[in-house]
């Protein structure tokens, strides 16, 4: 996007045999021939000779090789100069069985009204997105005030609480999610997505009540633990 000032950036998927391949295209500025190569080297940038780190550190490149390498990925690139670049990471496509309607639980979240509080709006346009395609009705709030205030404006309560727990101004996400249930009168179930394992926050888990999850946390872990908070606010 940073070096497509015209055009377009798309993304798409297509099986070639047992693997996909992932590919970005851009109609950006292109590459020249000679530096296909170095642009996998760790701190290199084309268009940035004075080194502004405002334009990022040149690691995004070296980091993509480095984890595609490891994992037996294949990473190619094309470019034409003032004309665009395309990316392209090919992946092993694996068969997941299909869940039959007498699956033993549910896990997804038509019904269920979550609240997500997380201070890093990346993250919580991430989870946003996540848990939409579980089918969860969502209300999203960067700091405890404005869950508040979301959930005052929809005027019910949540059936689960997602905060991470270093939030603004020195708020946990533990006093987002007593003041929420104190706000309605219930014990409302919890999730708690951090990035530290604090005695604090082991401590709070205990005393209120919640469920921790470490980032980066796995979709289907998170599904589950979701549907798990959500069957007891059902009981």
């Amino acid at each position: 996007i940073r070096y497509t000032r015209q055009g377009s950036v798309q993304v798409e998927c297509a099986v070639r045999g047992a693997r996909l391949a992932i590919t970005v295209r851009d109609t950006g500025i292109g590459i020249p021939p000679e530096s296909l190569e170095e642009i996998f080297t760790e701190f290199h940038q084309l268009a940035n000779p004075e080194r502004d780190q405002k334009q990022g550190l040149g690691l995004g490149l070296a980091i993509v090789r480095r984890l595609a390498g490891l994992l037996d990925h294949t990473v190619e690139v094309q470019s034409v100069p003032g004309a665009g670049s395309v990316f392209t990471v090919e992946v092993p496509l694996d068969r997941v069985a299909a869940v039959g309607p007498d699956a033993p639980q549910r896990l997804d979240g038509a019904g269920v009204v979550a609240v997500l509080i997380d201070d890093n709006p990346v993250i919580l346009m991430g989870l946003r997105a996540l848990m939409e395609q579980w089918d969860y009705t969502l209300l999203t709030a960067e700091s405890c005030e404005e869950a508040v205030t979301e959930l005052a404006r929809a005027a019910r309560a949540p059936d689960v609480i997602v905060a991470d727990y270093r939030l603004r101004e020195e708020r946990t996400g533990t006093q987002a999610i007593h003041t929420i249930r104190a706000r309605f009168g219930a014990h409302i179930p919890a999730v708690m997505l951090t990035g530290e394992n604090s005695p604090e926050c082991v401590h709070d888990s205990k005393t209120e009540g919640f469920t921790i999850l470490h980032k980066p946390v796995e979709p289907e872990q998170l599904r589950r633990t979701l549907a798990a908070a959500a069957r007891t606010a059902d009981l």
